[in-house]
This record gives C-alpha cells, structure tokens and sequence, in this order.
C-alpha cells in the first residue's frame, strides 16, 4: 500500500494545478492553461488580471497581458461576468421551484 502525504497549506491555486497536472498526472500542462485554470476556479484571480486595463498604464510595474487570447483581460471581466451572474441566475431558479407556504 502506497501512502501520499501531500500538505496543501502554503500551496497557490495555480500551484495545486502545476502539482496535480504535470507532477501528479504528467500531463505537461503549459503554465498558461494553468493560470486559466486558475482564473476560472478563483474569482480573485481573475479580477486581479482584469484590473490590467486600468492600471496597466498608470503603473509601469505592472507586466504586460500574455499574448494568449484567453489570459487577456477582456477574458477575465467576462469570467467575472460569470461569477456574478451564474450563481445569481441559480438562485432565482432554485428560488423559483421552492415551495414556500
């Protein structure tokens, strides 16, 4: 019998992907799909990438957006648009079929 010890204190989102993809299942995931990965679990993630657009030209520290389309910031505030509506939209429904009184 095998036994893993795997702490998952201290370990980032895109960490736990970059172990569980290309360690774990070495499946030689790019660090890209990971960061997507990650912006779409982690709405903080996402937000964090989204706000390139407005403090991308005030801050010369922030890096530049990757040249995949799908780490652009445009992507992330639909991924955020998700986030907010999704959840929304099930709670109406959920709503909508209970049987109150």
């Amino acid at each position: 019998m095998i036994t893993v010890v795997f702490p998952l204190a201290g370990l980032s989102i895109p960490q736990f992907f970059d172990w569980l993809l290309n360690s774990q299942l070495s499946l030689s995931v790019s660090e890209n799909i990971i960061d997507f990965m990650a912006s779409l679990t982690a709405p903080t993630i996402a937000f964090l990438s989204a706000s390139e657009l407005v403090f991308s030209a005030e801050n010369p520290e922030v890096p530049p957006a990757p040249d995949v389309w799908y780490l652009q910031p445009e992507v992330m505030i639909i991924i955020l648009l998700y986030w907010i509506v999704a959840p929304l939209a099930v709670g109406y429904w959920r709503f909508q079929q209970a049987d109150i009184g």
